[in-house]
């Protein structure tokens, strides 16, 4: 008989072992699991926060943007009548009383006035105007779970404005609600069930561009106020419902600021229309690029001479319209006027750029900046100016005031002569962008040209003020009311474009057969190399000096090394000039254009395949050389290889530059 083997279990201590190993394996993972759906929950709760808090937000944007808003210029509403630290309402002038009207003068008819309100509990309302509801207003829930919604108010110059003195009129100690220029919003969420929760926090800034473009409207002023009986004193004072925009020290030299320095963290911004020297015979449009590096920019504000033209609050910043030189508003003498761009960040530090175009077409008497001759400063008086201005119209010129400015402010004006005539005299000196109200006119017949001189005294206790490679920007104004403006760079042979050398060429000698200074207009040759055209180029770009390269030597140069002596070329200036840089829009450029240059709202097209767009990158540059790099990129139409035109613009001769040297 076969025995069967033993099947005998476990003992009941090792029965507890084993359950107590178990526990202490599954008791962790218990744990993790459990952590994990707990922690993957919090993240579904902070996400569903995120979201209805941003959509909460936009819709606060959206409407707050509208600020203000007043087409027909009507005035007969307050823009922001309730502005507290939790809530605010906006008025706008939308529409008339019935849906599809068009704007009539008021914000009083239905959803034109608009708020924002937190209510106890934590619940985000958006309010709009009902006479039928109690207290005149429906409200609309956004979201809950709103801890807390903070709203701070600035003024033109970026000042927190204090809520709890906000009031509709200025009175003594107290603010008035038209003081506010933007806003910013603080929205913070979590449920309130978990008070442990770290909310969610989201933060935007608001600059509503109807309250912007109140800066100087329906308000005389900037250099030369209007009328030829008009005081020159100075700049008129807003009146309250319209304050200056732009900061105390703008107003107190006109358009002449952008000779100030920006300072560390400013703003940056370059026209990206029109070109710098174009010639204007119909209406253009007017705008800019501007970037921030360590904010966000406010607002961009263009100036015509000593003119507000425009004030933007959002990308890409422009004037309305355009500018019409030969008609309305802004309509503008024969010769040069300066066009300055301001750029205010949220810090209400600032940012400029100027250029100088040509207005033709209206006859009369005209006022130039003369650069067939060269603006210098004299080599026996290193304290004296001297440039050439020209009347190139057909009547009689006849300059009653100047307001010049510079950027070296050791340095008072003495006196200002024509062909050696004295026209002012202060023995005293007077500063940068004061208004010189001339003893005798500064008289040039038609198609004439005279030597104006600028005589300066060093200020009381300056050290060693000196006036050699100083920037000028000159204001005019004649008797009939006319003015003029343009801005340019004194060195001993200003206004010369010049010395074009280029590395690395596959042509090794033949370089100068391919890299030349040319005008460029639809249909011109894209390469001078290959049978490529423009078919596209924006408005007024044909002004520019354009320096063609060759398309064989797309593949020449390291774009992403260091700059370094690792340059293609160089081009040589006596001048501060804008530089305009075409670059194939498919492709990401190399460092050296993404550092130095600004993307532009600007394509032009061409009829080459691998090439159809290329992107306008805007620079610029001071007195000196510029060099331009390597020429690879990332991402382009042409694997990693991509070519570029460098066009210049400014008041310049092209001097050297069409007979340019070759580097050995």
């Amino acid at each position: 008989m076969r025995l069967l083997k033993s099947q005998a279990g476990l003992t009941l201590t090792e029965l507890l072992i084993a359950m107590a190993i178990f526990a202490i394996i599954m008791v962790p993972m218990l744990i993790i699991l459990t952590g994990t759906s707990s922690s993957f929950s919090d993240s579904e709760r902070r996400a569903e926060l995120q979201r209805r808090g941003r959509l909460a937000l936009t819709a606060m944007v959206d409407a707050l943007s509208d600020a203000g808003c007043d087409p027909t210029g009507a005035g007969a509403f307050e823009p922001i009548p309730e502005a507290t630290a939790a809530a605010i309402t906006v008025a706008a002038d939308l529409g008339g009383n019935r849906p599809g009207e068009m704007p009539d003068g008021d914000a009083d008819d239905p959803a034109e006035k608009r708020g924002f309100r937190l209510l106890v509990g934590g619940t985000l309302v958006s309010e709009i105007s009902d006479s039928a509801e109690p207290f005149g207003r429906r409200q609309l829930e956004l979201t809950d779970d709103v801890r807390s919604l903070t709203f701070v108010y600035r003024d033109a110059f970026g000042e927190e404005l204090d809520y709890r003195l906000l009031t509709g009129d200025k009175t003594e100690n107290l603010l008035a609600r038209s003081q506010v220029r933007s806003l910013e919003i603080r929205l913070e969420l979590a449920p309130a069930e978990f008070p442990e929760f770290v909310p969610i926090v989201l933060t935007t800034t608001v600059v509503p561009p109807n309250l912007s473009g109140l800066s100087l409207a329906g308000a005389t002023g900037g250099a030369f106020p209007e009328g030829k009986s008009a005081d020159f004193g100075g700049p008129a004072v807003p009146a309250e419902n319209a304050p200056a925009q732009s900061p105390a020290e703008l107003a107190a030299v006109g358009a002449a600021a952008n000779l100030r320095d920006s300072g560390v963290g400013s703003p940056r911004v370059i026209f990206d229309s029109p070109v710098d020297g174009a010639a204007i015979r119909l209406r253009l449009p007017v705008g800019a690029a501007a970037e921030d590096n360590d904010g966000t920019v406010r607002q961009v504000e263009f100036y015509l001479d000593d003119r507000i033209l425009a004030v933007d609050g959002y990308s890409p910043y422009e004037a309305p319209g355009g500018w019409d030189p030969l008609s309305g508003e802004f309509a503008a003498a024969d010769g040069h006027h300066l066009l300055y761009a301001l750029a205010i960040d949220n810090r209400s530090q600032l940012g400029s750029d100027a250029l100088v175009v040509e207005v033709r077409g209206r006859g009369g008497a005209s006022f130039y900046l003369d650069t067939d001759h060269a603006a210098y400063v004299r080599s026996e008086e290193d304290l004296t100016a001297a440039f050439h201005v020209a009347n190139r119209g057909t009547a009689p010129l006849v300059v009653t005031q100047l307001r010049p400015a510079w950027d070296n402010h050791n340095l008072l004006l003495s006196q200002v002569l024509l062909d050696g005539k004295l026209l002012f005299e202060n023995t005293d000196g007077s500063p940068s962008g004061a208004l010189v109200p001339l003893t005798e006119p500064l008289s040039l017949p038609s198609a004439s040209s005279g030597e104006v001189s600028l005589v300066f005294i060093p200020r009381p206790g300056a050290s060693s003020p000196r006036l050699g490679g100083t920037r000028i920007a000159l204001l005019a104004a004649d008797e009939n009311g006319h003015r003029w403006g343009f801005a340019f760079y004194l060195t001993p042979t200003a206004f010369r474009l010049s010395n074009l050398l280029v590395f690395a060429s596959t042509w090794g000698e033949r370089w100068r057969d391919f890299y030349q200074l040319v005008r460029l207009s639809i249909g011109s040759q894209l390469w001078s190399d290959e049978s490529y055209h423009l078919t596209s180029l924006p408005m007024s770009y044909e002004s520019a000096t354009w320096l063609t390269t060759a398309n064989g030597d797309r593949n020449k140069g390291d774009g992403e090394s260091s700059l370094g002596d690792d340059f293609h070329g160089r081009l040589d200036s006596d001048n501060r000039i804008h530089l305009y840089l075409l670059y194939d829009d498919t492709a990401t450029p190399p460092l050296w254009v993404r550092n130095e240059y600004l993307k532009s709202r600007y394509t032009v097209t061409t009829d080459n395949p691998q090439t159809e767009r290329m992107r306008v990158w805007l620079g610029t540059a001071e007195a000196g050389t510029v060099f331009f790099y390597g020429n690879r990129s990332a991402g382009s139409s042409t694997g990693i290889e991509a070519m570029y035109l460098l066009g210049v613009g400014g008041l310049f001769s092209s001097g050297a530059g069409s007979q340019p040297q070759i580097h050995n």
